[in-house]
This record gives structure tokens, C-alpha cells and sequence, in this order.
């Protein structure tokens, strides 16, 4: 049996603070990092073809602290980025109900020109992922600098 003896008792807490310290502003920067590079991904990696920007500015990001630990969380705030992340089939769109105008107006890029209807036909669009694809690009970000960051403080020690 082996037995040992610590001497220096308080030594050795306050270099337990000491990592536990370093080790929680670790998982604050690398999720924060991680955070950028989903918004980096969605704004410059995006499978579709960008318009208006809208839905690329919608994706936001936030930390999360729970009692295990902290998560990051990418959204959305687009009404269409649901179907744009997954797909969507064929489908109607009418004019919004609560909208004053009587019919839709809008620039048809296609025809290059303005039309005006009561309602449209979308013939619908495939999964572009382009949620699914950020995340995992922000977690391989995540999972380097966690190991970069977690040789830095154990050579501390």
C-alpha cells in the first residue's frame, strides 16, 4: 500500500482555485469563439443563393450556463430559415391575411420584372443545412482550442 503525505496542504487548494479559475474562463472564451464561427459559417459558407442578407443577419448565438457546464446555442430569428435549414415542399403562398393589400407585389428576379397576384406558387426547395453546417464547423473550432487551451493550463502545473 502506498501512502501519501501531503505537506503543503494549502499549496495544493490554492492551485486547484487556480485551475478551476483558468479552466471556466477557458469554456468562456472557446464558446464565445465557437460563437463567431457559426456566424462567420452562415454568413460567408452558405449553400443558397444570398438576397437580402436578412436571413444570415438573423442567426444569433448565445451561452448558455448550466450546473454540468456551458452550451452554446445557434438560432434563427427568419420566419424562413426553418425551410430553408430543412427543405420545403411545393406549396402556395397567399397574400397575409392581415396585410391591407388585396394582392402580392413583388420583383420576380426570374421574368426581371414587377408582377402582382393574388397568390404564388413555390415550387419548393431542397435542405440546405446551412444551421447544421455552422454548428459543426463552431464545434471543431471548439474542439481545438479546448485542446490548445487545456495543454496551455496544464503546463502551468
Amino acid at each position: 500500500m502506498i501512502t501519501l503525505k501531503l505537506l503543503n496542504l494549502d499549496e495544493v487548494r490554492r492551485a486547484h482555485e487556480r485551475l478551476i479559475t483558468q479552466n471556466d474562463a477557458l469554456m468562456h472564451q472557446v464558446s464565445s469563439a465557437g460563437g463567431i464561427a457559426a456566424k462567420v459559417h452562415v454568413n460567408t459558407q452558405n449553400r443558397f443563393v444570398r438576397r437580402t442578407g436578412h436571413l444570415q443577419e438573423s442567426t444569433t448565438t448565445s451561452i448558455v450556463r448550466l450546473t454540468s457546464g456551458r452550451i452554446l446555442r445557434l438560432g434563427n430569428t427568419a420566419k424562413y430559415a426553418d425551410p430553408i435549414e430543412h427543405g420545403a415542399r411545393a406549396h402556395w403562398i397567399p397574400k397575409l391575411e392581415n396585410a391591407n393589400a388585396k394582392i402580392l407585389h413583388f420583383y420576380w428576379e426570374k421574368m426581371g420584372r414587377w408582377v402582382s397576384c393574388e397568390r404564388v406558387w413555390h415550387p419548393g426547395n431542397r435542405a440546405y443545412r446551412f444551421m447544421s453546417l455552422a454548428w459543426r464547423h463552431a464545434e471543431a473550432v471548439e474542439l481545438m482550442l479546448l485542446k490548445i487551451g487545456m495543454r496551455s493550463i496544464a503546463k502551468r502545473f
